[in-house]
């Protein structure tokens, strides 16, 4: 199931490392992630995937961090940012 926070992978095609920022369901729906990348050079960069194109991973932890990025303040619930929107 996908949350907010979540560490995750693109699984097919080119690789996308990152966490999941927001979870919300399409006009139609359909129920979409918004992943910031977490690849040094390309750090901060957003993209927008189907759940079935991301794989939960290890989260790498940071001394001092709590196992959290910058930023991060926590996890959310597994249904979208915005329910009914």
């Amino acid at each position: 199931m996908v949350r907010k926070g979540l560490h995750v992978e693109k699984i097919i095609g080119y690789q996308f490392p990152g966490v999941i920022r927001s979870v919300f369901r399409t006009g139609a729906g359909r129920l979409r992630c918004v992943v910031e990348c977490t690849v040094p050079g390309c750090e901060g960069m957003l993209h927008i995937f189907n759940p079935d194109q991301l794989r939960a991973v290890p989260r790498k932890k940071t001394p001092g961090t709590r196992g959290r990025l910058p930023g991060e303040v926590g996890h959310g619930d597994a249904e979208p940012d915005h329910p009914g929107r």
